[in-house]
């Protein structure tokens, strides 16, 4: 239903949203952590398996399904939930951040596949992967580049087929350096749940200020599912380092919202 003309401000994980609310994000450290590369070499040795993936909805019309199981023919992916043959020792959790504390122990790689392509949309499948001891292989419409630090994740859309992705991921198992290249990140930056995101704080200041000027921005969202699955309008690019420590070239959208 689209709701015309009741609600007055928008608060979800898209950026052009009135109080935008990711899912996660990530800073700089106020102090700098102890060699990440260093702990990433002493995992390395414990870990003998490749892909890990956990997942509940197995529609085979899901586009994160068909390049997963292309992966799958290539290297061994192991998959986790109601759609694979593996549990956690967890049996009754669902929560993939619960499953990675088990599976970061075994596992080089995860699948952070998210289950809708649209733009902006980046959720804890992301994030939490981050906070693990796995490299994350994204698939989505995010712009992981411009939230994430470079040589944080492995972009699906960055190869031209699977074989050249999966060629690459067992190029990293078989080069353990590169392969650590991928944590050196962590030295520097951390990630920030949805959890703790300081998201009423953030309307409580929205408030305060629209009261405190008069409440200047008087106004009604229309026909809120046509915004909700319309492109972004683009912004202007910028190829200079921003203050966050990492290259944001600003937004780049492609219609439609969701495919």
């Amino acid at each position: 239903m689209p709701f015309p003309n009741i609600f007055n401000w928008s608060m979800t994980y898209r950026s052009d949203s009135d109080i935008p609310q990711p899912y996660g994000k990530i800073q700089r450290r106020l102090l700098k952590q102890r060699n990440p590369e260093e702990q990433c070499n002493k995992l390395q040795s414990n870990r003998s398996k490749l892909v890990a993936w956990t997942v509940s909805n197995c529609s085979p019309k899901l586009d994160r399904n068909k390049v997963a199981e292309g992966l799958a023919n290539l290297l061994p992916v192991d998959v986790y939930g109601r759609c694979g043959q593996y549990q956690c020792p967890w049996k009754k959790t669902f929560l993939t951040h619960v499953c990675q504390k088990h599976q970061e122990k075994m596992y080089k790689f995860y699948l952070a596949f998210e289950n809708s392509l649209c733009e902006e949309y980046v959720t804890e499948k992301f994030f939490n992967t981050l906070k693990s001891d796995m490299v994350p292989v994204v698939y989505g419409l995010g712009d992981y580049a411009s939230i994430a630090p470079p040589k944080s994740f492995i972009n699906v859309r960055d190869f031209k087929t699977i074989k050249e992705l999966a060629d690459y991921l067992l190029w990293l198992d078989r080069n353990p350096k590169e392969y650590a290249k991928y944590f050196e990140w962590k030295e520097y930056f951390e990630v920030i749940e949805f959890a703790r995101l300081n998201i009423w704080c953030d309307v409580c200041e929205k408030v305060t200020k629209e009261r405190d000027t008069g409440w200047p921005e008087k106004k009604t969202w229309g026909d809120l599912r046509a915004w909700f699955l319309t492109k972004i309008p683009k912004k202007g690019v910028s190829n200079e380092s921003e203050a966050d420590g990492f290259s944001n070239n600003g937004f780049i959208r492609s219609e439609p919202a969701c495919i």
